[in-house]
């Protein structure tokens, strides 16, 4: 038996389809990239959930999503486009719960911008982090939405970016997860993180990375 880890995946269903058989030999981690577009969240995603759950009968690996992300930022200061974000979120979430996925990734709001802008602004990074909070409160906060967000790895590489300080919070039972472009994070902002459980309703726990 090799020690040497096995590599989890991400990929669209038309993907799948080809590496099925490789993926469910080793049970390798799943992040599924076909719920990333507002034309996907907002139309019939039903018949897509159906498909994925059809081609991972026997999957038991570590399953997620990537989360909504085009035109998306999660620290928008505008309230009316924060509520769409926010929705985006959700409608994520939802998929993520009619495919029994536990993780979905999301994008930083951190940027390089920030890195080299950020502490010239008074208090930029708390107002920063509150439009963070009122982006991703109420779905964290939501008992119909009952799934960790892991935060993709910042594009600024400052040690001082909160961001850069993301780790998984695990449930108890669950192992933690990394892999290099991904941080397996629950919402996190600084020192703050914030996990929730999902009770799956389809094929098992996701994105590990090995």
């Amino acid at each position: 038996m090799t020690s040497l880890p096995v590599l989890g995946a991400a990929m669209p269903l038309d993907t799948l389809e080809t590496h099925r058989d490789w993926l469910i030999a080793d049970q390798r981690d799943l992040e599924l990239q076909d719920f990333i577009t507002a034309e996907v969240l907002n139309g019939d995603w039903q018949p897509l959930v159906a498909r994925a759950r059809a081609l991972l009968d026997g999957y038991t690996g570590r399953l997620g999503i990537h989360g909504p992300f085009w035109g998306l930022t999660l620290d928008n200061p505008d309230p009316e486009i924060r509520a769409i974000v926010t929705k985006r979120m959700e409608q994520g979430l939802a998929v993520c719960e009619a495919l029994g996925a536990t993780q979905m990734v999301i994008h930083s709001p951190y940027t390089t911008w920030d890195y080299n802008n950020l502490d010239m602004l008074p208090n930029a990074r708390q107002k920063l982090l509150d439009n963070v909070h009122a982006t991703l409160d109420p779905g964290i906060r939501t008992p119909a939405a009952r799934l960790p967000a892991p935060l993709k790895a910042p594009r600024s590489r400052s040690p001082s970016t909160p961001a850069t300080r993301i780790t998984r919070m695990a449930p108890p039972g669950r192992r933690r997860s990394t892999t290099t472009s991904t941080a397996r994070a629950t919402y996190c902002t600084t020192s703050t993180c914030r996990t929730r459980t999902v009770t799956p309703t389809g094929t098992g726990p996701s994105a590990r990375a090995r």
